[in-house]
C-alpha cells in the first residue's frame, strides 16, 4: 500500500495538531528549542484554539520572539482572539 504525498502531509498535520492539543507543555518546550521563525511557521498552520492552548506555557522571552516572528496578519488575528471577552483561552 502506498500513500500519496498529500495524504502523508495530511497525516503529519493531524499528528502535529493532536500533539500540540494534548501535550501543550511539552509542545511549548519543543517550540522553545526551535528558531522563532520555524516555530512561528508551525503555529501559523494550526487552528487558533491550538495556538492559544500552547501559548500559555511559553516563557515570556520565547513568546515575545515568537510573536515577532509571526506574520502581521497572524499577529492581528492572535490579538483579536485573545481580546475576546468570552474567550477563556488561559484555562486548560
Amino acid at each position: 500500500m502506498t500513500l500519496s504525498i498529500a495524504k502523508l502531509d495530511s497525516v503529519a498535520e493531524q499528528l502535529s495538531e493532536t500533539f500540540l492539543s494534548h501535550y501543550p507543555l511539552k509542545s511549548a518546550q519543543h517550540l522553545a528549542s526551535l528558531l522563532p521563525k520555524e516555530a512561528a511557521t508551525l503555529l501559523e498552520s494550526q487552528p487558533m484554539h491550538v495556538v492559544l492552548r500552547v501559548w500559555k506555557y511559553l516563557t515570556p522571552n520565547v513568546s515575545e520572539a515568537l510573536f515577532q516572528a509571526f506574520s502581521l496578519a497572524f499577529q492581528v488575528t492572535f490579538i483579536a482572539e485573545t481580546r475576546k471577552p468570552h474567550r477563556h483561552w488561559f484555562v486548560a
